[in-house]
């Protein structure tokens, strides 16, 4: 488990209850809009959840939850600096007529 961005050797079970914790891996944003321009400053990431049961439903402290899984890829695919946008549509509808290069 991640606390205050540092690793403290907890090992969280998958939907562990009344958690939000970070288990692995931590994406800090930088909010590029007006009204998420304290984002940074709010300690606001995209990080995986124990708790995926509750992936897609309004369920955290600010924080983008994602699974495991899919945190690692996206993770391994990003780097300081870049541009992420967050958007409420499926990878389906956002990769609709492209084929995808990421994800697999």
């Amino acid at each position: 488990m991640i606390k205050n961005r540092a690793l403290t050797g907890e090992v969280i079970a998958v939907d562990a209850p009344n958690r939000d914790a970070i288990i692995s891996r931590v994406i800090w944003l930088r909010g590029m809009e007006r009204q998420n321009s304290a984002a940074h400053d709010r300690c606001i990431y995209i990080h995986e959840t124990p708790e995926e049961r509750h992936i897609g439903k309004s369920f955290s402290f600010g924080c983008i939850r994602m699974r495991s899984r899919d945190v690692i890829t996206l993770y391994d695919s990003v780097h300081i600096g870049m541009h992420v946008t967050i958007s409420e549509k499926s990878i389906d509808e956002l990769l609709r007529g492209e084929k995808p290069t990421l994800l697999s």
